[in-house]
């Protein structure tokens, strides 16, 4: 995988650099980007909550992050657009204990630009998830159906409505049972955008919306489930000051519910609600070569507060709330073609 990865890299570089000097007429890449981040995570080992800073006992977990994405434009195909990001995961320590283990995951899906009216569209045609762990065990997921975005009155908005067919061995599928087999159907809605912009900075907000049903298939008689998800985001950041630097704290709520409880000695949980408060700073800045706009955005993140609670499907009082504080950083390196 790191070998595909390498030799993907080398060929979305040389191919960005040919397709910028051959006006447009072939398949081109309209953006290229890398990100890499390193995330240390920290958890009171004595009460499982409660922020006891940077304790070498409480750490939980220390991952390097490495993702390439990008979006290639499909000139040949009718004008379609491919989306794509592929993460690598390294870890050096996982439940507090030290750790070797590696993750990938990868997302890619075709697109098609419409004006709807005096809209501006993107109808997605089809999408494939992928997530693999250092065992070699992999999940697939497909999609397919439309899913559009749109902006409206300066606020973004969402629509999906996709069928599923699900191959789960990692255990990240929406179904409520890991190991599983099946397929379903996707119903989300989003909506986003700012709610204040001006001298004193930007606050924003981004309100999504998740339902999906899964109907797991085989030798196993597990119910059919929908996991409901509602992921409700607002941020304030300031003005640029000191020539590029930016500052903001994101507060993030995010509540999940299975309508199938465990059962038969499987253990999940159908109840989870997450409460986060991360402070940040970063530094942007830009510059243009011949091929395209090149951005730096150097960053580092504290998830300062967080309360995660967790209701196990075999009892409705067995409720567990825990801690996890959050250190990253990180830098993006993104390049637009001309």
């Amino acid at each position: 995988m790191k070998k595909l990865l390498g030799i993907l890299a080398l060929t979305l570089a040389a191919s960005a650099l040919a397709s910028a000097a051959n006006a447009r007429e072939q398949d081109y890449f309209e953006s290229i980007n890398w990100n890499t981040e390193y995330r240390m995570d920290y958890q009171d080992v004595d009460n499982g909550i409660g922020n006891e800073g940077f304790k070498s006992e409480n750490s939980k977990e220390n991952v390097l992050r490495n993702t390439l994405s990008g979006t290639l434009n499909l000139q040949d195909e009718w004008g379609l657009k491919a989306d794509f990001s592929i993460l690598s995961k390294t870890y050096d320590k996982e439940s507090f204990v030290d750790s070797d283990a590696q993750g990938w995951e990868t997302d890619l899906n075709v697109r098609k630009s419409i004006k709807l009216g005096n809209y501006d569209t993107d109808f997605t045609l089809i999408e494939w998830k992928r997530w693999e762990n250092g065992s070699g065990d992999e999940t697939n997921v497909f999609l397919m159906g439309p899913k559009f975005s749109v902006k409206v009155l300066g606020q973004n908005v969402s629509v999906a409505t996709q069928a599923v067919y699900f191959d789960d061995e990692v255990g990240e599928n929406d179904y409520y049972v890991s190991g599983t087999e099946g397929y379903g159907a996707n119903i989300d809605f989003g909506i986003g955008g700012n709610l204040y912009q001006g001298d004193y900075g930007t606050v924003s907000y981004d309100q999504v919306l998740e339902n999906h049903w899964r109907n797991a298939t085989g030798t196993n008689d597990y119910k059919n489930s929908w996991k409901i998800k509602s992921v409700s985001t607002l941020k304030y950041e300031t003005p640029a000051f000191l020539g590029g630097f930016y500052a903001g704290t994101e507060l993030l709520n995010e509540w999940i519910r299975h309508t199938a409880s465990a059962e038969n000695g499987v253990a999940g949980f159908k109840y989870t609600n997450e409460f986060n408060v991360t402070p940040y700073l970063g530094y942007k800045t830009s510059f243009s070569t011949p091929i395209g706009e090149v951005a730096v955005n150097p960053y580092v993140q504290y998830r300062a507060l967080q309360r995660f609670t967790a209701e196990n499907g075999e009892s409705d009082n067995d409720r567990e709330t825990n801690e996890t504080n959050r250190f990253t950083a990180g830098l993006s390196l993104g390049l637009k073609l001309d």
